[in-house]
C-alpha cells in the first residue's frame, strides 16, 4: 500500500487507525466520567512523551462515545470515523495550518482539554447544552487527537488538496464487515485473530490503568488501617 502523501489521505488513514483501535469491550455511559477524568489527566500532563503511547486509545474511546451520541442514528462506527476525517480536512482548509503549528502539540492538548472539561461539566449536571451538542464535543476530541497523532508522527505538514466541501456519500472499508443493531450501540464484525487479540490486550491495559487509579485514590485510607485486621 502506498504511504499517504497529502494531508487529506493522512487524515483518512489516521481516522481509520483510530477506528481500528475502538474498544471491543462495550463503553457504557456509567463509565463516561471515569473516561473523561482519564482524558483530562493525560491532556493536562506536561510530559508529552506519556501522551504519545496513549493518544490513539484516547481517540478511539472518544470515537465510541461520539458514535453513541450520533444524532443521525443508524450510521455505523466506521461511517462516523470517516465523517470526522472529512470534518478535519475541511476545517484545515478554513483555518490553514499555522494556528496548529504556532503552539504545536501543547496547543492541541489544551484545545482537547477544553472539550473534555465541557463534557465533564455538562454530563455531571445532566445539562442540555446551550450551544454545540454532546456529539460535537466528542467529535472535536477525536479530531484534535488525530491532529496530535499527525504532529507526533511528523505528518501534519503534508500538503492539503482542496476538495469538494460536500460530505462524501459513500466510503466503505473493504476489509471489515460491520452491522449496527438499531436498538443498541454495540457492533459485530470479522477481524483477524491477531487483530482481535491486539484489541483485547489494549482493553486489558485500560482496565489495569483504571485499577491502578482506584488504588491511588484509596491507598491513603488503607494506610490508616492496622494490619493484620482482627476479626470482630
Amino acid at each position: 500500500m502506498t504511504a499517504p502523501t497529502t494531508f487529506n489521505d493522512t487524515t483518512n488513514e489516521t481516522l481509520i487507525r483510530i477506528y481500528e483501535w475502538s474498544p471491543i469491550i462495550d463503553q457504557r455511559d456509567s463509565e463516561v466520567m471515569w473516561d473523561l477524568d482519564w482524558m483530562a489527566r493525560e491532556f493536562s500532563n506536561t510530559n508529552s512523551a506519556t501522551l504519545d503511547s496513549k493518544i490513539t486509545n484516547i481517540a478511539s474511546t472518544a470515537l465510541w462515545y461520539a458514535y453513541g451520541h450520533d444524532p443521525e442514528r443508524g450510521r455505523n462506527l466506521h461511517r462516523v470515523a470517516l465523517d470526522i476525517a472529512h470534518l478535519v480536512i475541511t476545517k484545515q482548509a478554513d483555518y490553514g495550518k499555522e494556528n496548529i503549528l504556532a503552539f504545536g502539540l501543547q496547543g492541541v492538548k489544551i484545545r482537547a482539554y477544553d472539550k473534555v472539561a465541557r463534557l465533564k461539566n455538562l454530563l455531571s449536571k445532566d445539562a442540555t447544552p446551550a450551544n454545540e451538542s454532546i456529539y460535537d464535543s466528542w467529535v472535536d476530541i477525536v479530531g484534535y487527537c488525530a491532529l496530535a497523532i499527525m504532529l507526533i508522527e511528523g505528518t501534519f505538514d503534508r500538503p492539503l488538496v482542496v476538495e469538494d466541501q460536500a460530505m462524501p456519500q459513500s466510503k466503505a472499508l473493504p476489509y471489515l464487515t460491520i452491522t449496527t443493531p438499531s436498538t443498541t450501540h454495540s457492533y459485530s464484525w470479522s477481524p483477524t485473530v491477531d487483530g482481535l487479540m491486539d484489541r483485547l490486550d489494549r482493553d486489558v491495559d485500560k482496565l489495569k490503568e483504571r485499577v491502578d487509579h482506584l488504588e491511588t485514590m484509596f491507598r491513603p485510607a488503607w494506610a490508616d488501617l492496622s494490619w493484620p485486621l482482627t476479626k470482630r
